[in-house]
Protein backbone atom coordinates (compact mmCIF):
# COMPACT_ATOMS: atom_id res chain seq x y z
CA UNK A 1 0.00 0.00 0.00
CA UNK A 2 3.50 2.70 0.53
CA UNK A 3 3.68 2.88 -3.03
CA UNK A 4 0.27 2.94 -3.99
CA UNK A 5 -0.21 5.90 -1.43
CA UNK A 6 1.40 8.44 -1.26
CA UNK A 7 -0.50 11.77 -1.20
CA UNK A 8 -3.86 12.40 0.90
CA UNK A 9 -5.21 12.77 -2.78
CA UNK A 10 -4.00 9.25 -3.15
CA UNK A 11 -6.10 8.43 -0.02
CA UNK A 12 -9.38 10.41 -1.22
CA UNK A 13 -9.47 8.79 -4.89
CA UNK A 14 -8.91 5.20 -3.00
CA UNK A 15 -11.84 6.04 -0.79
CA UNK A 16 -14.00 7.46 -3.38
CA UNK A 17 -13.29 4.48 -5.29
CA UNK A 18 -14.07 2.05 -2.42
CA UNK A 19 -10.69 0.56 -2.36
CA UNK A 20 -10.16 1.50 1.65
CA UNK A 21 -12.06 3.01 4.57
CA UNK A 22 -10.26 6.05 6.27
CA UNK A 23 -10.76 5.99 9.73
CA UNK A 24 -8.30 8.52 10.06
CA UNK A 25 -9.23 12.48 10.80
CA UNK A 26 -8.08 13.37 7.70
CA UNK A 27 -6.61 12.07 4.27
CA UNK A 28 -3.56 13.64 5.37
CA UNK A 29 -3.76 11.16 8.22
CA UNK A 30 -3.96 8.26 6.29
CA UNK A 31 -1.36 8.77 4.00
CA UNK A 32 1.25 9.45 6.69
CA UNK A 33 0.07 6.14 8.18
CA UNK A 34 0.57 4.14 5.04
CA UNK A 35 3.76 5.67 3.89
CA UNK A 36 5.35 4.74 7.74
CA UNK A 37 3.42 1.16 7.52
CA UNK A 38 6.12 -0.03 5.35
CA UNK A 39 9.34 1.27 7.21
CA UNK A 40 9.49 -1.77 9.54
CA UNK A 41 9.15 -4.53 7.04
CA UNK A 42 11.47 -6.29 4.67
CA UNK A 43 10.53 -7.66 1.39
CA UNK A 44 10.88 -11.18 -0.01
CA UNK A 45 13.07 -10.58 -2.90
CA UNK A 46 14.08 -14.42 -3.28
CA UNK A 47 9.96 -15.37 -3.81
CA UNK A 48 7.87 -11.69 -4.42
CA UNK A 49 4.31 -11.98 -4.41
CA UNK A 50 3.24 -9.17 -5.88
CA UNK A 51 5.72 -9.22 -8.64
CA UNK A 52 3.36 -10.05 -11.04
CA UNK A 53 0.93 -7.58 -9.84
CA UNK A 54 3.80 -4.53 -9.96
CA UNK A 55 4.97 -5.72 -13.69
CA UNK A 56 1.16 -5.03 -14.98
CA UNK A 57 0.51 -2.27 -13.70
CA UNK A 58 3.83 -0.88 -14.54
CA UNK A 59 3.05 -2.25 -18.26
CA UNK A 60 -0.36 -0.66 -17.87
CA UNK A 61 1.07 2.61 -16.69
CA UNK A 62 3.91 2.52 -19.70
CA UNK A 63 1.41 2.01 -22.81
CA UNK A 64 0.87 5.10 -24.30
CA UNK A 65 -2.36 3.95 -25.74
CA UNK A 66 -3.91 3.72 -22.09
CA UNK A 67 -2.38 7.47 -21.16
CA UNK A 68 -3.74 9.03 -24.57
CA UNK A 69 -7.23 7.38 -23.66
CA UNK A 70 -7.30 8.79 -19.92
CA UNK A 71 -6.15 11.98 -21.69
CA UNK A 72 -9.00 12.04 -23.50
CA UNK A 73 -11.41 11.05 -20.60
CA UNK A 74 -10.20 13.84 -18.30
CA UNK A 75 -9.96 16.51 -21.22
CA UNK A 76 -13.50 15.70 -23.07
CA UNK A 77 -15.18 13.97 -20.72
CA UNK A 78 -15.46 15.38 -17.56
CA UNK A 79 -19.61 16.14 -17.77
CA UNK A 80 -22.35 15.05 -19.30
CA UNK A 81 -22.30 18.51 -21.24
CA UNK A 82 -18.97 17.62 -22.44
CA UNK A 83 -19.91 13.96 -23.68
CA UNK A 84 -22.93 14.77 -25.36
CA UNK A 85 -20.97 17.99 -27.07
CA UNK A 86 -18.42 15.49 -28.14
CA UNK A 87 -20.76 13.01 -29.74
CA UNK A 88 -22.42 15.69 -31.24
CA UNK A 89 -19.03 16.64 -32.75
CA UNK A 90 -18.61 13.43 -34.04
CA UNK A 91 -21.55 13.10 -35.93
CA UNK A 92 -21.41 16.50 -37.46
CA UNK A 93 -18.21 15.73 -38.83
CA UNK A 94 -19.24 12.29 -40.07
CA UNK A 95 -22.36 14.21 -42.40
CA UNK A 96 -19.87 16.43 -43.48
CA UNK A 97 -17.66 13.72 -44.91
CA UNK A 98 -21.20 12.00 -45.67
CA UNK A 99 -22.35 15.13 -47.66
CA UNK A 100 -18.62 15.85 -49.63
CA UNK A 101 -18.52 12.15 -50.29
CA UNK A 102 -22.01 11.95 -52.58
CA UNK A 103 -21.12 15.42 -53.88
CA UNK A 104 -18.15 14.19 -55.41
CA UNK A 105 -19.76 10.78 -56.48
CA UNK A 106 -22.61 12.94 -58.05
CA UNK A 107 -20.14 15.06 -59.92
CA UNK A 108 -18.36 11.90 -61.75
CA UNK A 109 -21.69 9.68 -61.81
CA UNK A 110 -24.78 11.89 -62.95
Amino acid sequence: MDSLINTKEDVALLQHAGVIHNKQSSHQEAAIFFNQLGDCMSFDTINPHFADVFRDVQLYYDSSWNRSLAHLVHDYFHSPWAIISVIAGVILLGLTALQAFFTVYRYYHP
